[in-house]
């Protein structure tokens, strides 16, 4: 059983090579002594080379050890993925509706920023502004209107005969309406007027009766009136109290009525002013509206061509043939462009050899569709390690963190020839992770045997 802190180079050192000189001396002696005598044989020249050889074999072993405890080696790691765009794929779109009349690409190839890609046929485009235009003409001669009903004089020659009729008819029902709301006023301040003589005939006439009381009552007191009259004219002012406050709050109702028919009258001039209000601000906006949409479509038939936003492949792409239908009521996608100015590869490393990946390490991409030995590598670096491991799956049966990496360049340069990455394409980098000493190759098949031996 090996004690703690066990280690092989300096045992190596201080008893294996001693003991492995001295076994090397015995079998010397034996090889070179003769069997039949007692004593050695002189055979020096023999016994000589052996020992040299065995000697240079010790030196070159102990060199050898030496050297691989100094000298350093890369330890890389291997790791398969594919070519992914940088980039989202570009979705390209007719801006309006119309017929296809030329298709200058086909799918796969590639194409330049700028390059055009289809014709469209401008009839439909020239339709819609006609529309656009006519609309816009109904919407400014309704704001016109609106802007005449609130006082202002806009040029009165943008008014058709149909929209000056309207315009008479709208200012007849304004007046219409105001005029009746003056007349509820006016009712309304002739009934309170009403009540208030009432009310000032009844509370005189109580007035009266309380002072007839008041001067009969002694009479009653001393016997010169009959109690029953006194009681009769009691209940007369009594009544007239009851009439008095009804008259008080018929009064009041009727103020409030008055000021709700002031009120209304208010209302209906601001709520009519409102309302035009609404319909200009309403009428600029949609005006507004029109006329970007006409600029919009005056631009689209300036520019009929629909071109690459982007270099890369086309992809997806839809019309077949001249004569295909684009949809005018929304954007309709017509292609796809896969970027290749920007391509980054999608590796996966394990979970063993993710301890030492770091961003900005080298990387060389090995593309499996160009073999390495005839078409070389390309340079990259780490942009971006995964924060999280993946699950496995049918594509890959292992745990995995992704990684992806910045290539420096987007082809392979073979005899002066650009040869294009493409997206998709699968992948081998090697990663250089870090540099270890030669004699750890060794050690590391050697420790588990020691490792093995203390735990006896």
């Amino acid at each position: 059983m090996t004690k703690k802190g066990f280690q092989p180079l300096l045992w190596l050192q201080t008893k294996g090579l001693p003991a492995f000189q001295k076994q090397s001396a015995l079998l010397i002696n034996r090889m070179t002594a003769d069997p039949s005598r007692q004593h050695w044989t002189a055979l020096e020249p023999s016994n000589n080379w052996s020992r040299r050889i065995i000697w240079t074999l010790v030196g070159l072993a102990g060199f050898g050890i030496v050297w691989a405890s100094f000298a350093r080696i890369d330890e890389t790691v291997q790791a398969t993925g594919k070519l992914e765009p940088k980039g989202v794929t570009k979705e390209v779109k007719a801006p309006l509706g119309g017929v296809i009349s030329e298709i200058l690409v086909k799918d796969g190839e590639l194409v330049e920023k700028g390059q055009t890609l289809l014709v469209l046929d401008t009839e439909a485009a020239k339709a819609k502004l006609k529309a656009l235009e006519a609309v816009r003409d109904r919407v400014a001669a309704d704001l016109a209107l609106s802007l005449v009903q609130l006082g202002q004089s806009p040029q009165l020659d943008q008014l058709n005969a149909n929209q000056r009729n309207k315009l008479k008819a709208l200012e007849a029902e304004y007046r219409s309406r105001i005029e009746a709301s003056e007349k509820g006023v006016v009712q309304a301040q002739q009934a309170v007027d009403g009540a208030k003589a009432q009310l000032a005939a009844s509370e005189q006439a109580l007035l009266i009766r309380e002072g007839m009381l008041a001067d009969i009552e002694p009479l009653v007191k001393v016997g010169a009136m009959a109690r029953s009259q006194f009681l009769k004219e009691k209940q007369e002012k009594i009544t007239l109290e009851g009439e008095v406050k009804n008259q008080r709050a018929t009064l009041r109702r009727l103020e409030a009525g008055l000021e709700e028919a002031r009120q209304k009258l208010v209302n209906t001039k601001a709520l009519t002013q409102i309302d035009f209000s609404t319909k200009v601000e309403e009428g600029q906006k949609q005006l507004a509206e029109l006329e970007n949409q006409l600029s919009e479509t005056r631009l689209t038939l300036r520019y009929q061509r629909i071109k690459a936003p982007v270099k890369g492949v086309v992809f997806d792409l839809k019309p077949s043939s001249p004569g295909y239908v684009i949809s005018g009521n929304v954007p309709e996608s017509v292609l796809r462009i896969v970027p290749t100015d920007f391509l980054v590869a999608r590796i996966f490393i394990t979970n063993q050899d993710i301890g030492f990946i770091r961003k900005g390490q080298k990387v060389q991409v090995r593309v499996d569709a160009f073999p390495y030995n005839e078409f070389g590598d390309v340079k990259g670096t780490i942009a971006k390690i995964g924060s999280d491991v993946l699950a496995p799956d049918q594509t890959y049966n292992f745990f995995r963190f992704p990684v992806t990496v910045d290539l420096k360049r987007n082809f392979l340069d073979y005899k002066g020839k650009k040869l294009n990455l493409v997206s998709g394409m699968s992948v081998t980098a090697n990663i250089s992770l870090r540099q270890r000493p030669v004699i750890a190759i060794f050690t590391e098949q050697v420790l588990p045997f020691w490792d093995s031996l203390e735990k006896l």
